[in-house]
């Protein structure tokens, strides 16, 4: 008896350059969101904490809405408030934070980046992150935009739960951002005051 040969599908081209892009692109997350020391120990797993931290000198108070107290910037940002939501943003508007509290119910991350895929021509979610931020566990995700005239930016929406509120973190980047300004934004995460 003759034995029939079968053939296995090929990935196509596609697949594998999306693949690529996935992979990628969760390597920028990790180096993003994980800046460690290089003194871990192989066998931890690393911990992605914004622990609170005393503003640099020259950097001015930006106060948070809700029961939060509140955060601080460079001196150079623009601050703005409008319907509950305040925001920041580098002068060469490369980066921007911007942090809204509730009390609402339901999942704010997943409202979030809903709103995201809406507002955007393309939004691409990575997995969820736990993290810690001022001190109070939170979840996150990185997402990959393009705007309408194609330009790229990268998006961290932190969802906090403090005591009497929740928080959303959204904290934007543009694909040619350098990276003091991504130091810096870093930096603002690790100032928040959250309870």
């Amino acid at each position: 008896m003759r034995a029939l040969a079968v053939q296995l599908p090929r990935p196509s081209v596609r697949a594998v350059v999306i693949a690529a892009a996935v992979a990628t692109m969760a390597t920028a997350a990790v180096a993003l969101l994980i800046d460690s020391g290089g003194n871990e120990q192989a066998s931890q797993a690393p911990r992605i904490s914004y622990a609170p931290a005393p503003p640099p000198p020259g950097w001015k108070a930006l106060r948070l809405p809700g029961a939060a107290r509140q955060a601080f910037v460079p001196g150079a940002w623009r601050t703005t408030e409008r319907d509950g939501v305040v925001s920041a943003f580098a002068p060469d508007r490369t980066v921007l934070v911007a942090v809204a509290a509730t009390r609402a119910r339901g999942d704010q991350l997943a409202a979030a980046v809903r709103e995201l895929r809406r507002r955007y021509a393309a939004a691409r979610p990575s997995a969820e992150a736990l993290l810690r931020i001022a001190g109070l566990p939170a979840v996150a995700v990185e997402v990959a935009l393009r705007t309408t005239r194609g330009q790229r930016l990268r998006a961290l929406v932190i969802s906090a739960r403090g005591r009497r509120d929740r928080y959303l973190i959204e904290a934007f980047t543009r694909s040619s951002a350098p990276q003091p300004r991504i130091r810096e934004l870093r930096r603002v995460l690790a100032t928040f005051r959250l309870r």
